[in-house]
Parts: C-alpha cells; structure tokens; sequence
C-alpha cells in the first residue's frame, strides 16, 4: 500500500471509532432514560413506548417493563392504556404499594376518585408510612368534596415529610374550603417559608387575608403571587371565580 494512504485511511479509521462510540453512548443514555422514565418531550416518550412494547413482547411477565410502559403512556395523556399497564403489573407483581399509587394517579385523572382512593386505600395497608399513598389520597379526597379526610391525608404527609411545601399548600387550599381561614393562612406561611417563590402560596395567603378582612395584606399577596406567575391574573383565577365577591 502507497505511505501516503496509510495516514488519511487511518485517520478516517480513527473518526469511524469515535462516530461508532458516540452513538453508542447515545443509545446508552436512551435506554437509560426509557429504563428511567425521564422524558423530554413527546418524541422521546413515544419512542420509548416503542421500545417497551417490543420488550415486553419477548418478555411478557416482566413487571417493572410494564411500569414503565405505564408511566410513558400516562406522560402522554392516556391513563386508560396507563393503567391496563399498572393492572398487567400487579398481576405479576401483588402487593406493590408503588404500582398502585401510580394506578391511583390515573385513575385521578380520569376524574374516577373512589377508585383512586381505593387503590391509595390499599397502598397503605400495605406500607402505612408510604408518603405518595397520603398525597394521593388527599388529592382524591379533596377532589370528590371530602375535606375533612383530605386534610387528614394532608397531615399525615406532613408529618411523615415536613420539609415538602406541597404538602401544606395542599392542607391550606382543603381548610380553605372548610372556610378555616386562619388554618389556610398558618399552612400558608408554613409553605412559604420552605420555598419563598411558591405563587400559590402567595396566592391563598391572599384568600384567607382576604376572609380575614385584612384586604391591603389580601392585595400585597395576590400581587406577589401574579409576579411570581402571572397566570394568577388571568380571569381563570379571578377572585370572582374563587368566590371572593
């Protein structure tokens, strides 16, 4: 072979290798964020759908393959498919307090409480400290009119989980319906003082002022609240659509 060849073949040899690894990385890291549920958009997500049902076509018990076929199809949307999934999963794998959270997640949004809040029901039995089950209750709860229990879930997740604001936005927006207005107002403050930009924080801090009667602090904190997220001043979440008027 001429010298002079042997240089730009093995230089094109060499970009060959990296081009070969790069993709290989590539598809390492997809796997990894199929495997992981983590998506960035719809493209990835219907990829992966792809990716799982022909995983699961090769190996049909495998129950945490059908998690995650789960989990892609209630990111976009189709809980009903998602919880064909988290059913298939616990037929292979009972007494799994994760399977049935997820299941409850869609049965919420499908608007079906009682059996979110069945399927939450029987998450706890099974694990009684098992934060997710409690939120996820609370929510259904909460939804269906129940604000008593949604307020005790609510507590319960708190006090398993004290540093997660959430979970004292979601206990004051409940006492708000219970018209306990200075509880709202506590839970409130309890919230924001573990995240300072939380805009619905901000956002029922302004309601409970606003039943409490102390309308400037009422109007500070609506203000706040469309700073931090200026879809609080869209007519959606007008104080007239809250009640206020």
């Amino acid at each position: 072979m001429d010298g002079r060849l042997i240089y730009p073949i093995g230089f094109l040899l060499m970009l060959a290798f990296v081009w070969l690894g790069v993709e290989e990385v590539k598809g390492l890291r997809g796997r990894r964020q199929i495997l992981h549920g983590a998506y960035r958009n719809l493209a990835e997500c219907e990829r992966a759908i792809d990716y799982l049902s022909k995983r699961l076509e090769r190996e049909p018990r495998d129950w945490e393959t059908c998690i995650r076929r789960g989990e892609a199809f209630a990111f976009l949307g189709d809980h009903q498919q998602a919880i064909r999934d988290y059913t298939r999963a616990l037929s292979l794998h009972q007494k799994d307090e994760g399977i049935l959270v997820r299941r409850g997640r869609s049965y919420y949004k499908l608007r079906k409480y009682d059996e979110a809040i069945w399927d939450c029901t029987r998450a706890l039995d099974i694990n009684a400290r098992y934060i997710p089950a409690y939120s996820a209750r609370g929510q259904a709860y909460f939804e269906s009119g129940a604000y008593e229990q949604a307020v005790h879930d609510y507590t319960r997740s708190i006090e398993l989980s004290p540093e997660n604001a959430q979970n004292y936005i979601n206990r004051g927006q409940a006492y708000y319906k219970l018209k306990k207005y200075s509880e709202t107002l506590l839970d409130s403050d309890y919230a924001l003082a573990l995240k300072p930009d939380s805009a619905v924080a901000h956002f029922y801090r302004g309601l409970a002022y606003y039943r409490l009667q102390a309308y400037g602090k009422a109007i500070e904190e609506h203000s706040q609240a469309i700073l931090l997220s200026p879809r609080y001043a869209h007519p959606d979440q007008s104080s007239l659509r809250l009640g206020l008027s």
